[in-house]
């Protein structure tokens, strides 16, 4: 099986599960991990680098963004949306740009907890959840047609392994432009501009990288794609708090033994707790089997 790149964008604010994630993202592969890049604010860059040391490299934004993309964002995007709508902007640009066969884009809140099979034999795994919002598919009838936009499924599930061909393609058809290649910079710039233009801006949550690399693949690559449980485990927010930096995968994986993934969102943080029965599964998704791999629907 091929070796996969890791890609996980974050801010200042991420560093209490930054290392989770990281090791979550190694022990869940059985692909070989031939590179995991943290990718920060310039800002944050010397603050990250000193906490994940050797496990990371760490990388600017402005080495991923170009202005012509930060500036379409400051010019149409509400200003507390900003930082989010940058972070998927970063994912698909870096990925875009990859020469790997696949990177693994996580969030750093996330941190995955069972090992599975991300690409092999040109077929990989692409995670689903049954929470579909609706402007995200509207988002990609906009920008792809309806063809594209035509499922039932949400693909926002934290993480998704990406291919950069298939990311190539689907900006490339999005943006009317040539095939793309990893070194046309300024193609896949237009691409992502086109990307972000095709939002509707007045809603809180308008898009969604992850939903649009899904939706895309599951269109352009049906037989090549093999669909998987998100099985991700949100704990509520209870009144004793987690010591992140003592948390190991290990606990986690036995807190949760049926999850794949648990997210610790950012603004719960100090109000987590772990070894309660009293813990909120209500973002696992139990409509699907937990599975390493799930045939691809006809």
């Amino acid at each position: 099986m091929p070796p996969i790149e890791v890609f996980i964008p974050c801010v200042l604010k991420d560093l209490p599960t930054l290392r989770l994630a990281i090791e979550g993202a190694r022990l869940g592969s059985r692909n070989p991990i031939s590179r995991v890049t943290v990718c920060a604010p310039e800002r944050d860059v010397a603050a990250i680098s000193a906490e994940v040391g050797a496990a990371a490299f760490v990388i600017a934004e402005e080495e991923v963004q170009s202005p012509g993309v930060v500036a379409l964002v400051d010019r149409i995007v509400p200003p507390e949306r900003r930082n989010w709508v940058v972070q998927q902007l970063l994912k698909l640009g870096y990925v875009a740009q990859s020469r790997s066969q696949g990177v693994l884009v996580i969030d750093a809140d996330t941190v995955l907890l069972r090992q599975r099979t991300w690409l092999a034999d040109g077929c990989q795994l692409l995670a689903i959840s049954r929470e579909m919002h609706v402007p995200y598919r509207d988002h990609v009838r906009t920008w792809l047609g309806d063809r594209v936009a035509d499922s039932n499924v949400s693909f926002v599930t934290h993480h998704q392994l990406m291919q950069p061909g298939a990311v190539r393609a689907m900006l490339s058809c999005g943006s009317g432009s040539d095939r793309l290649k990893a070194e046309d910079s300024a193609a896949i710039d237009v691409g992502l501009r086109c990307w972000l233009g095709a939002a509707d801006f007045s809603l809180a949550s308008a898009l969604s990288e992850y939903h649009s690399y899904g939706a895309w693949l599951t269109f352009s690559q049906p037989k090549q794609t093999a669909r998987c449980s998100w099985g991700n485990v949100e704990p509520r927010r209870l009144d004793a708090s987690a010591e992140f930096d003592e948390l190991r995968i290990a606990t986690l994986r036995s807190e949760y033994p049926e999850a794949t993934s648990v997210t610790f969102h950012s603004w719960k943080r100090g109000s987590y707790s772990l070894g309660s029965s009293d813990l909120s599964f209500g973002r696992l998704d139990c409509h699907l089997r937990v599975a390493s791999d799930v045939p691809p629907e006809d």
